[in-house]
């Protein structure tokens, strides 16, 4: 397979350690990362990966939020429950598929729902559109409908967003086949 390159576009927004992240994410799972097999049994498949890069070693992410519009999550490859930190394994990957196509969100959060210092995460993907959206926020509930209407409007292969108040940052990435994400603090 050949190597992924991060666009110009994509890393003129990002600065060194962010490119860094998304350079060994991508790095890493060259091995698992879908080249060609991305139409299996007549499915449409989005596979996924995303890595926990918090500043606090140790932080576990764990996921709180999942959104299927077209498609759903994969049962051989679901979204892992917990992201470890630092934890680049590409059996990490999980599938987002569908016969009429894949799009769908996920979010991952720091901390508890109750807990007025915890963050969350969050990514949506259209593989159709070929985008993606990313927010990072206090946590709360998820508006999927403005998640939906920004993915659709507001979105292309590459998205960052950083969290004014708690300095949070999700970044994404669609290369047409794979989705890479990060999420950092």
């Amino acid at each position: 397979m050949a190597a992924i390159q991060l666009p110009a576009a994509v890393t003129a927004n990002l600065n060194e350690e962010q490119k860094a992240i998304m350079e060994k994410l991508i790095e890493m799972v060259k091995d698992e990362a879908t080249s060609e097999d991305t139409k299996k049994q007549g499915l449409v498949r989005t596979p996924c990966f995303v890595v926990n890069n918090h500043k606090a070693e140790n932080t576990k992410m764990r996921l709180i939020y999942s959104k299927s519009w077209v498609g759903d999550f994969s049962s051989d490859y679901p979204p892992p429950q917990i992201l470890e930190w630092n934890d680049y394994d590409p059996r990490r990957r999980f599938d987002h598929e569908g016969q009429n196509g894949s799009a769908g969100g996920f979010v991952y959060a720091d901390g508890d729902a109750d807990d007025t210092t915890a963050r969350k995460w969050t990514v949506a993907f259209d593989r159709m559109q070929t985008k993606v959206y990313a927010e990072a926020g206090p946590m709360g509930p998820v508006d999927w409908n403005a998640v939906k209407f920004k993915l659709d409007n507001q979105s292309g292969p590459f998205s960052k967003h950083e969290d004014p108040v708690f300095k949070g940052v999700a970044i994404a990435f669609y290369d047409g086949l794979n989705l890479y994400a990060a999420f950092e603090n």
